[in-house]
């Protein structure tokens, strides 16, 4: 549009204002669209982004955008699913019921003794079990190492 072309009319002015704002915002949705699929995260779980866009030009007129009817808010329903639970993952136990044997994997006497001349003690252990099978007998070695 020309200035000599616009009309003197303060409210045909306002109303190009409208229609000119009207069709930025409709323009400038359809560029943050597109530069969000270009540009934007390519995975499912999205987070919601905040986009600012251009100032809109009624703000400065003190003017709002025509309302349009307020629809009827949507309702969602919820819907549960029940809980499972996954297998774990590893080695099964070796029952209880089998005989042990206990083998210690420990320091010798002179190793545990510290350079200041005082004797260690054992802090901890850790306990790991092998299944041995003999001919007719199946026994469980328990490895102790301190």
């Amino acid at each position: 549009m020309d200035i000599k072309t616009l009309p003197d009319d303060i409210d045909a002015l306002k109303e190009i204002i409208v229609d000119y704002n009207s069709q930025n915002l409709i323009l400038q949705e359809k560029l943050n669209y597109l530069l969000k699929t270009i540009y934007g995260q390519k995975s499912e779980k999205q987070k919601s982004s905040t986009v600012t866009s251009s100032p809109n030009l009624l703000d400065f007129a003190g003017l709002s955008l025509p309302s349009k009817k307020e629809e009827p808010p949507v309702v969602i329903e919820t819907v549960t699913v029940p809980e499972h639970k996954r297998k774990k993952r590893g080695r099964k136990p070796i029952p209880e019921d089998l005989p042990r044997e206990n083998v210690v994997h420990d320091l010798d006497e002179h190793e545990k003794i510290c350079a200041c001349g005082t004797t260690l003690s054992p802090i901890g252990e850790e306990v790991s079990e092998k299944l041995d099978c003999t001919p007719a007998k199946i026994i469980v070695e328990r490895h102790i190492r301190r």
